[in-house]
């Protein structure tokens, strides 16, 4: 009987799989990786780590090319990279890929620099052009942008100045000083013509000019545009006076015929007096009215305009009904029924 044949030998079992290890470990295929993609073959650095997917790579994730990065800002040596935040400015940088938006990287000195002229007052910089005023002024750690000039501060072009408006060049004072667009300027800013100031009077020598109000009576004044309106200067003691005839009492004034009264004294206008008070001239009095005909020299009221009780001389400066009665020998009176 033959002898029954041994039973076969029970096939080896494969090595289990091992587990699928993390981004920057070592790894022979792509199934090695929990990011299925491993760094091994054409068209790889061959670093024989776990890569991640491109634009997957978080903030901190091994890397060796920007495109692994969601960030793109893959930094280091190859086989030491890793995604990294991108840059602001002043920050380091290899290239523009790591630093943010607006900004791009200075390869003389591998910091973030502003791009395209946008650097804001304190900004870290390298050269002029990447400022927003066009200077990049030393400062005590680093270069750092220059803040826009106001009105007054030293400028060298409009691009300085807070106010865009630089005087400085042809068809200028060339106070080299940031002046108000026209019209804009307000009271206390710094200016160069009255063309600057909204009021119209810039008050001041060259380069010390200053919009200020405009002059009420007696006010200091370099000439009309510095006195509001029916004010004029006089330029022989610089000072707003009344427009002729438009004086009040007490005003400021320099001569007679700029008083309602006509009469400046003392540099003060006279206050018109009332009806009945003496007068020398039709402008002492309210009514505008100095009775000359009567030789009383006293203020009467114009015809018809005379109320029950106004002094008057004749009926007809009463109002109807109103009558002009007077004492025995005299033409003095009052309006009466």
């Amino acid at each position: 009987m033959p002898a029954p044949e041994p039973d076969p030998m029970p096939a080896p079992e494969p090595d289990p799989m091992p587990e699928p290890v993390g981004l920057g470990e070592a790894c022979m295929t792509n199934l090695h990786c929990t990011s299925r993609r491993c760094d091994r073959g054409a068209g790889t650095t061959n670093t024989e780590r776990c890569i991640p997917n491109d634009g997957a790579g978080r903030d901190g994730d091994y890397c060796t090319h920007d495109n692994h990065c969601g960030n793109r800002n893959c930094v280091g040596a190859v086989g030491e990279g890793e995604c990294q935040p991108v840059g602001d400015i002043g920050d380091d940088c290899e290239d523009d890929n790591g630093c943010a938006d607006g900004r791009r990287c200075d390869p003389n000195e591998d910091r973030c620099v502003p791009d395209g002229g946008a650097g804001e007052g304190g900004e870290y910089c390298t050269q002029d052009n990447q400022c927003e005023t066009g200077v990049c002024a030393a400062g005590r750690i680093d270069n750092a942008c220059a803040d826009f000039a106001a009105l007054g501060q030293v400028c060298r072009s409009n691009q300085q100045c807070l106010s865009a408006r630089c005087d400085r060049g042809v068809g200028t004072t060339n106070t080299g000083r940031c002046i108000p667009n026209d019209d804009q300027g307000r009271d206390g800013d710094y200016c160069t013509h009255d063309n600057h100031c909204d009021n119209v009077n810039c008050v001041g020598p060259l380069g010390e000019g200053e919009c200020r109000p405009l002059g009420e009576i007696g006010d200091f004044c370099e000439d009309n545009n510095g006195c509001a309106d029916r004010r004029r200067c006089d330029l022989e003691v610089d000072r707003c006076i009344p427009n002729n005839g438009a004086g009040e009492g007490g005003e400021y004034c320099s001569q007679d015929n700029q008083c309602r009264s006509a009469e400046c004294d003392e540099n003060s206008c006279r206050a018109q007096v009332a009806l009945g008070e003496q007068c020398r001239a039709n402008e002492h009095c309210e009514s505008e009215r100095c009775d000359f005909g009567t030789r009383t020299l006293r203020c009467i009221p114009n015809d018809g305009d005379g109320r029950l009780g106004d002094y008057c001389t004749h009926n007809n400066h009463c109002a109807q009904p109103l009558l002009c009665r007077q004492g025995p020998g005299t033409v003095v009176g009052e309006c009466r029924r």
